[in-house]
């Protein structure tokens, strides 16, 4: 597994719902235009057994939490990216 932080501004993003052909509507956010950030953590291996819920809960709560981290990561470059750009 390796955990990907995405931060882009949320008043940027569109609901777009669709049908293919008939068949189920499905509804997605499109990022159409403005500035985004990615960051890529380590690659992460877990072990144990995926029938325990204690375990899986746990490792899902791991897997979130390093997620937001690297969001929050992605988040501080794009801040610090328009705070050295804009004038003063």
């Amino acid at each position: 597994m390796v955990p990907v932080g995405i931060f882009l501004h949320l008043d940027r993003c569109h609901n777009i719902r669709s049908r293919i052909s008939g068949g189920v509507e499905s509804e997605a956010r499109w990022y159409l235009r403005g500035p985004y950030a990615i960051t890529v953590g380590q690659p992460t291996r877990f072990e144990g057994d995926a029938e325990d819920p204690e375990h899986v809960r746990h490792i899902s709560e791991t897997i979130m939490e390093r997620i937001r981290h690297l969001a929050h990561e992605s988040e501080r470059r794009i801040h610090s990216r328009n705070l050295s750009s804009s004038p003063i």
